[in-house]
């Protein structure tokens, strides 16, 4: 039976660079002996290493016992077998490159889930001694003479030996000059994270998907009224959904939700984002420039959702959408609403 009984995965929080805490619940005998150092790898599904994991008692408090070690062969031995149970954390800090790549693995599991492995070294200072059985005796028990205070000491073993002397627990090593040992034990144990709980608990908290946020911010709401607010709305409700589709993988739903964004910028709105472009100082041929670029990067992400062709009399073949192209889509639309609602903000001004 292996050292680690369960493992608990969440978020370090505390930490401002993405990382993970990680709990190790583990469960072994006494008689093995005290961990002294536990070291090991953060894995990938398809057995790449993401991170070392470092031990994160050091960001703890106070002192706490963290073994014994105990010879045998002595009324204590019934100990030995007692169960030790410590719950060790480790930290794994990860970065954006392995960051990615987590999201490249998972997006390859048929259920969108992130699978983690560890591969674990635990130290053991382990004992390779036992209790000499040594007995205080007086030695008018053997008919001898003896100034005051002095004693006798002899051996007579005894499976329930305990000593009466604070000072008489004399160790030895096992048939030889040993006493200590040093072993290692290599351990492997994976944990699934469900999908949802990848998207809701963990992504946040690590960043996924917000980085491009910051490059490319939103403005507060704009205060104004009328179809075009009702379009900017419409389009940054779609900037929501698109991020979710992201942080789900979802890579045809990005470019799917992406065209209340677009449909900002065309017949619904093109006269009203006409009348903003030319009183920002746009002239004719930019603002048609700009509109005609916008209609063209349309009709390209429709061919990821839309079986036919413009005419829709012939059936096209499926396209199936990489994460490029779904960043290529997300991070054009956010800056194409960025772009308008900072210019009416400004008109406002």
């Amino acid at each position: 039976m292996g050292l680690i009984k369960d493992l608990e995965i969440r978020p370090f929080v505390e930490s401002i660079s993405p990382a993970l805490l990680i709990n190790l619940k583990l469960a072994y005998e006494k008689r093995l002996g005290s961990i002294i150092s536990i070291s090991g790898s953060l894995m990938s599904e398809d057995g790449k290493v993401l991170s070392k994991l470092v031990d994160a008692k050091e960001f703890g408090k106070g002192y706490e016992t963290l073994g014994e070690i105990m010879a045998r062969r002595s009324y204590y031995d019934k100990l030995l077998g007692k169960k030790e149970e410590p719950s060790i954390p480790m930290v794994a800090f990860l970065n954006r490159e392995v960051l990615d790549y987590i999201d490249e693995v998972r997006d390859r599991n048929p259920k969108k889930d992130v699978i983690f492995k560890l591969k674990v070294r635990f130290r053991f200072l382990a004992p390779h001694a036992s209790i000499a059985h040594l007995h205080e005796k007086t030695p008018q028990e053997y008919g001898l003479e003896a100034e005051k205070g002095e004693t006798l000491i002899t051996y007579k073993y005894s499976s329930e030996f305990v000593s009466d002397r604070t000072n008489l627990w004399v160790i030895s090593g096992e048939s030889g000059p040993v006493f200590l040992r040093v072993e290692d034990r290599v351990e492997e144990f994976s944990r699934r994270i469900p999908a949802q709980d990848w998207i809701h608990d963990f992504a946040p908290f690590l960043g996924i998907g917000k980085y491009l946020v910051v490059e490319l911010p939103i403005p507060e709401p704009i205060k104004i009224s009328g179809e075009l607010a009702n379009r900017i709305e419409e389009a940054s409700k779609s900037l929501d959904k698109m991020k979710e589709d992201l942080l789900a993988c979802e890579w045809n739903r990005v470019i799917e939700d992406s065209r209340p964004v677009f449909e900002l910028f065309r017949k619904y709105g093109r006269k009203l984002v006409k009348e903003i472009l030319t009183r920002e100082g746009y002239t004719e041929e930019a603002i048609k420039n700009l509109i005609n670029s916008i209609d063209s990067l349309f009709h390209y992400s429709s061919k990821f959702h839309h079986r036919t062709d413009e005419s829709g009399k012939k059936i096209m073949p499926e396209i199936k959408a990489s994460k490029e192209d779904a960043y290529l889509i997300y991070t054009t639309a956010m800056g194409l609403v960025n772009l308008l609602a900072r210019k009416v903000k400004r008109l406002q001004e």
